[in-house]
């Protein structure tokens, strides 16, 4: 595949704490995307910078002053149930030996396609099962030295245009087992009441690509438990 036709590279940073606690619960999360957005939000460009946040039970979504959609807000509600992973998260998925060897060099890979129904259907990336109103959900870890660390994260994006990213992977470097400093991460956010801010409107926001009748979109990760709601 090419770079910048078949796929596009961008570039960020997660930062993580499972130790974090306060008034919405344990445990902190930062994901930041430089310049390209998450693209998983149906119909929504996702050329712009932007983190999600998740404090306990809390999620913000923020965008940045150097390239925010016009309407956006700096710092909106995504959720007010949605807590960062837990230390032990990788016990919910399946051991994928066909991921693991594609990645090879020790690589350990888990990863199931679930559908609307939100029950898991098949394990392993393979074969792609987006036309059958499938999400994918993976995790991968590889040894670096005597230790296993985080190598990918790896899921449905959504696949028409915009984003027109059916896959996404987010592949680590440079990891480290150091905590995260507050100001740069938790602080943007923690002083925030999430009552007084605005509800995300991701999947309406400016600029979002509206669909007629006889383009049923496939499910995206909002439609997840809530058949027929397409």
């Amino acid at each position: 595949m090419t770079p910048g036709i078949d796929y596009e590279v961008s570039y960020g940073a997660t930062y993580y704490d499972s130790t974090w606690t306060g008034a919405s619960g344990e445990g902190a999360m930062m994901e930041f995307y430089d310049k390209r957005s998450l693209p998983i939000f149906p119909g929504t460009p996702n050329d712009f910078t932007s983190a999600f946040i998740s404090l306990g039970d809390t999620a913000f979504f923020l965008t940045y002053d150097v390239d925010r959609p016009k309407g956006m807000p700096p710092v909106c509600l995504f959720s007010p149930l949605n807590h960062p992973p837990r230390p032990d998260f990788i016990k919910h998925l399946p051991w994928s030996p066909q991921d693991s060897a594609q990645l090879g060099g020790g690589a350990q890979a888990y990863s199931f396609w679930i559908g609307e129904d939100g029950k898991p259907f098949q394990t392993g990336v393979k074969p792609d099962q987006t036309g059958n109103n499938g999400i994918m959900f993976g995790y991968a870890f590889a040894p670096v030295g005597d230790t296993m660390l985080p190598q990918s994260f790896f899921f449905s994006g959504f696949p028409l245009n915009p984003p027109n990213a059916p896959f996404v992977s987010q592949n680590y470097q440079n990891f480290r087992v150091t905590k995260p400093d507050p100001q740069s991460t938790w602080d943007l956010v923690n002083k925030l009441d999430p009552a007084k801010l605005p509800t995300c409107q991701l999947m309406r926001a400016p600029g979002a690509a509206v669909l007629n009748d006889a383009q049923k979109r496939p499910i995206s990760w909002f439609d997840i438990g809530k058949p027929g709601r397409r």
